[in-house]
């Protein structure tokens, strides 16, 4: 594991109260306290985006931060690039991470190619992924527990080199 990489997930680690290996075998813990559960919980959808965003190639070319129509965050969109391939993975945030719940991404290009990853999750849709394309939208919406939608999101201006 590359030594930033394991630093970040050690430090979002910490966040939760766990206790975490170094690299000299040493440990350290930090005691969980009920006033930073939010704290906390944004620091483990950290972790969950980190890891999912591996399996996204490039760099991040947008972070995309949902609002359901209440106003709280509920989720945080990546897009990457690298070259003309495109990837994007929603990460729930909030109170309905860790929570099952009916998500859908989706990731078109411009001709209509698209990938679509729709279903119940408990932390993140995706990676959905489109080749050879220069130029994507994507489109996000999410349903609460009780099934009524809380959000849907469309990127209008797309990302690339969108006319």
């Amino acid at each position: 594991m590359h030594a930033r990489w394991r630093n970040r997930v050690g430090i979002a680690l910490l966040g939760l109260g766990l206790v975490v290996s170094t690299a000299t075998g040493s440990s350290a813990a930090a005691a969980p306290d009920a006033a930073d559960e939010q704290t906390r919980v944004e620091a483990a959808a950290q972790v969950d985006a980190a890891a999912k965003a591996q399996s996204c190639v490039g760099n991040r070319v947008a972070l995309m931060r949902h609002r359901a129509y209440g106003g709280n965050r509920v989720a945080n969109t990546g897009v990457y690039r690298s070259g003309n391939n495109w990837c994007a993975v929603t990460v729930k945030v909030g109170n309905l991470y860790g929570k099952w719940s009916r998500m859908s991404l989706s990731l078109r290009a411009r001709d209509g190619r698209s990938d679509l990853d729709r279903g119940r999750f408990q932390y993140s849709a995706g990676p959905v992924r489109v080749n050879n394309a220069r130029c994507v939208y994507t489109d996000v919406a999410m349903w609460n527990r009780q099934g009524a939608e809380i959000l849907q999101d469309y990127s209008y201006g797309g990302f690339g080199s969108c006319p």
